[in-house]
């Protein structure tokens, strides 16, 4: 029976891990607002997270896993509401438009497919490596500022709370899709761990420099 308690105990505490992630863009987007601009901060990674979030939940729906559905589907409105705020505050709206049109039309083409494809099998299959590929363009979107910090030895361009904490949720969605079972679970989310400590030891190296949640 220590298998199916191990499998509960990490559901809940990567469900709870995933939430809390997804928080950590409240402290991002309040910087937006305390300052009237989004500064260096790009908006792919939380344009990419609300893509992510979105793919996440219509797998989860597919997989038939309840913790999986629960967090993206917060995850989509947190990280709507995260997009709507970086828009408002945007210096290069055009920018962010560009970004939202992109993800509008990856999510329509998604859904028409899961519409006409009635097999249950390969649509798992499609929607696993799908994403797979988004949720590491989620995971590597702050690595975009990475020349940026290298020239400036700053780190005021990464959203340290996001890093954190996609850290920390990585660690936990990976061992709960060890316990699952699941290939997708364990391939994004052991290269979620990678890239996100990769970021975090950014903050490390350029310790001197005061660490800004853009």
């Amino acid at each position: 029976m220590l298998f199916p308690d191990l499998k509960s105990l990490f559901a809940t505490t990567a469900a709870t891990s995933g939430i809390i992630q997804f928080l950590s863009g409240v402290p991002v987007c309040k910087g937006f607002v305390d300052t009237g601009t989004t500064g260096e901060s790009e908006p792919t990674t939380f344009v990419a997270g609300l893509l992510s979030s979105s793919l996440w939940l219509l797998y989860g729906i597919a997989i038939s896993d309840t913790s999986t559905v629960i967090v993206n589907s917060i995850g989509v409105l947190l990280q709507f509401s995260y997009v709507v705020t970086y828009y408002i505050y945007a210096i290069r709206k055009s920018q962010v438009l560009k970004y939202i049109s992109v993800f509008i039309v990856v999510l329509l083409l998604t859904l028409l497919y899961l519409y006409f494809d009635t097999n249950p099998d390969r649509k798992r299959y499609h929607m696993g490596l799908l994403c797979t590929f988004v949720t590491i363009m989620f995971f590597a979107a702050p690595l975009m500022t990475l020349r940026k910090v290298i020239r400036s030895r700053s780190t005021r361009s990464l959203p340290f709370p996001i890093i954190l904490m996609t850290f920390l949720s990585s660690v936990q969605w990976l061992i709960y899709g060890i316990l699952l079972g699941d290939p997708f679970m364990k391939i994004v989310n052991v290269i979620g761990t990678l890239l996100s400590a990769f970021q975090l030891s950014l903050f490390v190296i350029y310790r001197d420099q005061p660490v800004q949640a853009e």
